[in-house]
């Protein structure tokens, strides 16, 4: 139920956080770190427990479906996504901390669901769940998302540098420290979102130098 999800997010969000204060110290590289986060929700396995029977009995009530069960259709994944669009998700505008809005961008399951989501946030929005804590896996995840809807065609092509510019403007601190953490090819996808529809956006040359400024891009 809801409860029950709110409290396992809280858990991990915080054993994720504990993970990343103490792996900033040691991590060789970015992706060092990352693999360090992924895994620290994980519980370790002594030698002895390899062989060991299970401990619960999956898939016990499969036996002993009845038929009205049986026949019950089952939602496709594209459906399911395309359910997380709707107005039952909480607008990204009236979040108030970015932990709201991690949690809801790993509720999409596509990356129009994430591309969608940051298209409700403004610079009031944008400054209150970012300005303080930007986590890096967010941001390249939602750059991600923009790279390759842009790309595709799906969305406008200078979505993703307004976006940018939202962050550089409203949240540059906390956008350099996330973007510290990313790798060559990661810095290029930001520079193809840069150039990509450059012609249509608004953007004066004072703000790509300043989204290059926060995110550690050569203009």
């Amino acid at each position: 139920n809801e409860v029950a999800g709110g409290i396992h997010d809280d858990w991990k969000h915080d054993k994720v956080d504990s993970a990343k204060k103490r792996a900033i110290y040691d991590c060789k590289d970015y992706n060092d770190f990352r693999m360090r986060v992924a895994g620290c929700t994980l519980k370790p396995i002594h030698k002895a427990e390899f062989n060991a029977p299970p401990k619960f009995a999956f898939n016990r009530q499969v036996g002993s479906r009845s038929a009205p069960d049986e026949q019950t259709e089952v939602t496709p994944a594209s459906v399911r996504g395309s359910a997380s669009l709707s107005g039952s998700r909480c607008k990204a505008s009236a979040m108030r901390t970015g932990r709201e809005f991690e949690r809801e961008m790993r509720r999409c399951t596509s990356q129009e669901g994430k591309v969608a989501l940051l298209q409700e946030l403004d610079g009031e929005a944008c400054g209150r769940l970012f300005g303080r804590e930007l986590d890096a896996e967010v941001l390249r995840q939602l750059l991600i998302a923009l790279d390759e809807m842009t790309a595709s065609g799906d969305v406008p092509p200078d979505l993703g540098r307004s976006f940018l510019t939202l962050l550089a403007t409203h949240c540059p601190s906390s956008v350099s420290v996330a973007a510290s953490f990313f790798t060559n090819e990661e810095r290029e996808m930001i520079a193809r979102l840069l150039v990509r529809g450059g012609s249509q956006h608004a953007a004066g040359q004072d703000d790509v130098v300043r989204i290059c400024a926060a995110l550690g891009v050569a203009p």
